[in-house]
């Protein structure tokens, strides 16, 4: 069940920094991310290990980028409960606890990403996917970019597919996998913050996908290539970490 953020509510985009052991890892070999155990996602380059940030929270706090879980009126971050990858992968879980229930939070980089819509190659994307272990859960997804660490403004579109943010060296999209975008608002109609509200009850998902392309005219290509069933995308991402680690010593 989808509850979509009415035109008054606020987005909160105060938070400070936190320690760097609350953070884990999730990565596709060509770029990283990191993910608090709040399950915000504050850093990430895309698509290089070497491009410039396009989230950035982690050493620009509040100005920095993100994308986060809060709770839906006050813009507070929900409580940590623990952090852990499936076992031998780089996939990553974090269970949170909101003031009406109980989220895990399911991290992960496809290792083959989308199909290559520019003909170079696959660009890479996080997969994210929320479910509601216990309570009828409600949250908000909040998400900003701050590209080339926060210098660079980009200009936020949103339609029922989500969230194209151009600017920088590229073009960053939010697109909700298995929903849609409708009623979400921008706190500032160009640059954001974005966010939309949602309920889930036990048992509900979400999945929500951050990806990148170079070019602002594959933005829309991008963000309608994301709204797919992403099981295949889970169960190979976890079989190439299985065989890795199967070879290693």
């Amino acid at each position: 069940m989808l509850d979509f953020a009415s035109s008054n509510s606020t987005i909160s985009t105060q938070r400070g920094y936190l320690p760097l052991g609350a953070y884990a890892i999730i990565g596709d070999c060509r770029t990283a991310a990191l993910v608090g155990d709040d399950a915000s996602i504050d850093w990430c380059c895309l698509p290089d290990f070497d491009s410039h940030p396009v989230l950035s929270r982690i050493i620009g706090a509040p100005r920095g980028g993100y994308l986060a879980l809060t709770e839906p009126e006050s813009g507070v971050s929900p409580t940590a409960i623990r952090q852990a990858y499936l076992p031998d992968t780089a996939i990553l879980t974090t269970e949170v606890q909101l003031a009406t229930g109980r989220l895990l939070v399911t991290d992960f980089m496809p290792m083959h990403g989308l199909l290559p819509l520019n003909g170079h190659g696959d660009d890479p994307c996080i997969v994210r996917q929320i479910t509601a272990l216990e309570g009828e859960c409600h949250f908000a997804v909040t998400f900003k970019v701050a590209p080339d660490y926060g210098r660079t403004q980009p200009r936020m579109t949103v339609n029922d597919e989500g969230v194209i943010a151009a600017g920088g060296s590229g073009v960053v999209v939010l697109s909700y996998a298995d929903g849609n975008a409708e009623g979400a608002q921008l706190e500032n109609p160009f640059t954001g913050p974005f966010s939309s509200k949602h309920v889930l009850r036990p048992g509900e998902r979400l999945t929500v996908v951050l990806g990148w392309a170079q070019h602002p005219h594959l933005g829309s290509r991008l963000r309608r290539a994301f709204r797919r069933d992403w099981h295949a995308n889970f169960d190979a991402t976890r079989h190439f970490w299985e065989d890795w680690t199967a070879h290693g010593t």
